[in-house]
Parts: C-alpha cells; sequence; structure tokens
C-alpha cells in the first residue's frame, strides 16, 4: 500500500469540488491566499515547472528533482 503523498492525492481528487462548494465559508480575505497555498502543495514537485537533474557519474543515471 502506498502511503507516501496521500494527503496530497485526497486534496488532488477532492478539492475542486470541496473549494466551489464551501469556499463562501471561508473570511473572503483569506480565500485568495487559502487556494492560492493549496495550488502551492498540489503543484509542490512537479517536473513540468523546473527541477535539478542530478546524475551519478558511475552509472549515469538521473534524478529530477522538482522545485517546491
Amino acid at each position: 500500500m502506498k502511503t507516501k503523498g496521500i494527503i496530497k492525492q485526497i486534496f488532488q481528487e477532492h478539492f475542486n469540488r470541496f473549494w466551489e462548494a464551501k469556499k463562501e465559508k471561508f473570511p473572503e480575505k483569506m480565500r485568495e491566499h487559502l487556494l492560492s497555498e493549496v495550488l502551492k502543495m498540489l503543484y509542490c514537485g512537479d517536473v513540468t515547472l523546473g527541477f535539478v537533474a542530478y546524475i551519478c557519474m558511475q552509472c549515469f543515471e538521473k534524478i529530477k528533482v522538482g522545485f517546491s
């Protein structure tokens, strides 16, 4: 069973529906900030948004680490 990233998976699967249904429950001044922080978390580590590549000089294996 994969447990790494389970919180991120839950947000990916359910946040949009939750946000549309419940965003009015949050103070208006906080909404933009809350949405921004959730989106940062969802895109954290996404290599399509930039990354650093580490290359092993012995076997030449590449490891990409996405920017946060």
